[in-house]
């Protein structure tokens, strides 16, 4: 069970009902059955979840991108380094143009970006950058969801210094 800072989390993120549970890095709801990224009757109210993160032995909690909520989650894998806090010039490049929620992933070697807007492509694709320099175990790439996919949520904010 990791540490969730529950009052990072954006407001206008924890009034939608579109929250699990995970176990494993998988889906679940409170009382322990599945959750499905695309299945909108297992997700849950923010409150929900948080309850259920604090009855019991779930590893976090995550929040479902929908077709039809306002937000887009990157992922930014690999850029971070958990021991130093150390972050790849390429994923500041990517933070700062975002200008918007940032949290450090469950890991500690990742980002997760939040923002308004919706892509004009399919999202979900996986990027891996090459010739960058590698700062963690972890491959760098870039994961981009407008929906059916669901971020491990930490509340963890990452600052910009």
């Amino acid at each position: 069970m990791s540490k969730i800072f529950f009052d990072s989390i954006p407001d206008a993120m924890k009034q939608l009902p579109q929250w699990v549970l995970h176990q494993n890095k998988h889906p679940k709801q409170p009382s322990g059955l599945d959750a499905k990224s695309n299945d909108s009757s297992t997700w849950n109210t923010f409150q929900a979840v948080k309850e259920g993160f604090a009855k019991s032995g779930f590893d976090g909690i995550g929040f479902v991108f929908a077709k039809d909520d306002p937000f887009v989650g990157i992922d930014l894998d690999g850029c971070r380094n958990p021991q130093t806090g150390e972050v790849a010039d390429w994923a500041m490049k990517i933070v700062n143009l975002m200008q918007s929620y940032t949290e450090i992933s469950p890991s500690g070697s990742g980002l997760h970006i939040v923002i308004r807007a919706k892509p004009d492509t399919e999202s979900g694709k996986t990027k891996k950058i090459s010739g960058v320099k590698k700062i963690t175990d972890k491959s760098p790439g870039i994961e981009v969801y407008s929906q059916l996919r669901y971020f491990c949520i930490t509340g963890e904010v990452f600052s910009v210094s």
